[in-house]
């Protein structure tokens, strides 16, 4: 079967957020999607849009190939991966969301908290009207400062008023959020997107908690790491494991860039598939193109190649 091994990013927004032809811009930097557990494949999400830009729909696996080399290394050491599954995803723009912003306002927050609140309100301001968000912040003690609504004012009041203060809550935080969706009988897609440096010191749940009830219940977890210390490992795997994704934000450009992918995201897409040639944790560059009609179309990434678990 070859190495189990699955592709991530190092980037998060809601649906299967995408990052587009000729690589990474702003500061972030991009994470992918993982909803295959084959043992030896590795995923990505993208949509493809023609050069009158309409959506390019119907594409094949034999109308891609994928090469991909070490981060940094000279072109002339990309090699072959080979592709083994092509999933186009049509429905991503269909229905409406319903969110729960969950925000880290704790003391390790204090030199980001005004980036997190940059990225809290951009996020609300690129709500559609029919979609519904919750804010759940935190630091040791979770409260839900605004509950579900529509109203984008509201949302904003409730970010802005937030202070950095005290311990780190983040899964505890992360359940209750869950909890929460759980309970909302409203229909449409539900998930959350955590915005936080990464850190947890006084949860009673941890990672795999979130991971299993956010499965159990088809609600996806995205995840927005502030600031350039943001310890992503957590949230890349939980972000992975729940079908999402999770971005490195560490500044306003970063934020727009990776909201603007959320924006491309909801009009559907396509998850490609193929076997890496590198190990776990090796960083690497991987350069997607599409050659049918409408192409060519060249898509790069730079990922982290992580283990895959075996079914």
């Amino acid at each position: 079967m070859g190495r189990a091994y699955r592709i991530f990013g190092l980037t998060a927004a809601l649906g299967i957020l995408i990052f587009v032809l000729g690589g990474c811009g702003g500061g972030y930097s991009p994470t992918l999607p993982s909803p295959d557990r084959t043992p030896g494949t590795l995923v990505t999400g993208f949509p493809l849009t023609g050069s009158g830009g309409a959506p390019i729909t119907g594409a094949k696996l034999n109308q891609f190939t994928v090469v991909e080399k070490a981060t940094g290394a000279p072109d002339s050491e990309y090699r072959s991966a080979k592709p083994t599954k092509l999933v186009e995803e049509t429905t991503q723009q269909s229905g409406q969301y319903n969110v729960v912003l969950v925000l880290d306002r704790s003391g390790s927050m204090s030199g980001t908290m005004d980036l997190l609140k940059v990225a809290a309100n951009e996020f609300v301001d690129e709500m559609r009207a029919d979609d519904m968000v919750e804010v759940v912040d935190y630091d040791d003690v979770i409260t839900v400062t605004q509950a579900f609504t529509t109203d984008k004012a509201l949302l904003h009041t409730a970010i802005n008023s937030l202070y950095a203060r005290d311990l780190t809550a983040t899964w505890d935080a992360a359940m209750k959020a869950l909890q929460d969706l759980n309970a909302l009988s409203r229909t449409g897609r539900k998930a959350i997107m955590l915005m936080t440096d990464g850190d947890d010191n006084s949860s009673s749940n941890d990672a795999d908690d979130v991971i299993a009830l956010a499965n159990a219940n088809n609600i996806q977890v995205f995840c927005l790491g502030i600031g350039s210390g943001a310890n992503m490992t957590e949230m890349m795997r939980v972000a992975s494991q729940t079908g999402a994704l999770a971005w490195s934000a560490y500044d306003a450009a970063g934020i727009s860039a990776a909201f603007a992918e959320f924006q491309e995201a909801v009009v559907g897409g396509y998850q490609f598939y193929w076997r890496t040639t590198f190990d776990p944790g090796d960083t690497i560059d991987v350069k997607i193109t599409y050659n049918g009609p409408g192409g060519p179309i060249e898509i790069l990434r730079t990922n982290v190649a992580v283990p895959l678990e075996e079914e």
